[in-house]
């Protein structure tokens, strides 16, 4: 099938997204899990702060000619926080505007800049490398036992087992099943 110009360029950003979130990986993460996200925004001179006045959104992203700062809701699950914190540590290392996200826009059918982030998210959550060590060495194979062992949700883990072909679509559909 042929891509349009169009289709070219976002797959292209999108790699870059994943490329800059290896990078930052690389650089600032310890090699434990879950992966420390305060610290890799630390690293990045960013200041996180628990806002509970963000009203139904996940995190925001405030931007200061010192130091920006990423709000997230003290609210929402573990799970749901550290995404959005991902989430938003990719908004900061990938030059988005301020940004202030409301759940929907962890969906994959989001604008350009909230699929690079997503995208960025999963990468810097989930590092490819760990998440293979894991199914190797400790012989892990259940969703739900990785996600916990990640700190994400089952639904962020079956994404990322997906994009890296350690599961198929088919076999999401058995274990909804059961």
């Amino acid at each position: 099938m042929k891509r349009s110009r169009q289709q070219t360029a976002v797959l292209l950003q999108l790699e870059q997204s994943a490329r800059v979130a290896r990078q930052v990986t690389d650089i600032h993460w310890d090699g434990n899990l879950p992966v420390d996200l305060p610290a890799i925004a630390q690293g990045l001179n960013l200041r996180m702060q628990q806002d509970g006045s963000l009203a139904g959104g996940d995190a925001c992203l405030v931007y200061d000619a010192e130091r920006s700062t990423l709000r997230v809701n003290p609210v929402n699950s573990r799970q749901r926080q550290r995404f959005a914190i991902a989430h938003g540590l990719a908004h900061h290392c990938l030059g988005h505007p301020s940004h202030a996200d409301a759940p929907d826009s962890f969906n994959m059918g989001a604008d350009i800049a909230s699929l690079e982030a997503n995208l960025f998210a999963l990468e810097v959550l989930m590092p490819e490398l760990a998440v293979r060590q894991v199914i190797r060495q400790e012989d892990l194979y259940d969703v739900s036992e990785l996600a916990q062992r990640f700190g994400v949700s089952a639904t962020a883990m079956h994404v990322r087992l997906q994009s890296l072909d350690l599961i198929t679509q088919q076999d999401l559909d058995c274990s909804s099943a059961r």
